[in-house]
C-alpha cells in the first residue's frame, strides 16, 4: 500500500488473532489508491475497508502519539 501511492503509514498491527489494521494518511486520492491496492492484494482476506477523508491534522498527531512543541524553554525559565 505504501509503495503504491504517496501515503504515510501511521500504524499497522494485529488487533486480535487473525485481524490486522493499517492506518494511512495522505491526500484523499493517494489514500484511496493505496487502499484499493491493499484490497487487490488481500483479496478474500480483507474484512473491511474505510476511508475518512479530510481529517483534521491534530487527529493524526493524536493517533501517532506525537505533538509539536511550539514554545521550547528551559524548565526553570
Amino acid at each position: 500500500m505504501v509503495k503504491s501511492a504517496q501515503v504515510e503509514l501511521i500504524q499497522s498491527r494485529s488487533i486480535c488473532p487473525g485481524k490486522y489494521i493499517a492506518l494511512l494518511t495522505g491526500d484523499v486520492s493517494a489514500v484511496e489508491s493505496a487502499v484499493q491496492q491493499g484490497v487487490l492484494v488481500g483479496e478474500a482476506t480483507v474484512v473491511d475497508e474505510f476511508i475518512l477523508p479530510n481529517v483534521h491534522p491534530s487527529v493524526i498527531t493524536a493517533i501517532s502519539a506525537t505533538s509539536e512543541v511550539e514554545d521550547l524553554r528551559p524548565l526553570g525559565y
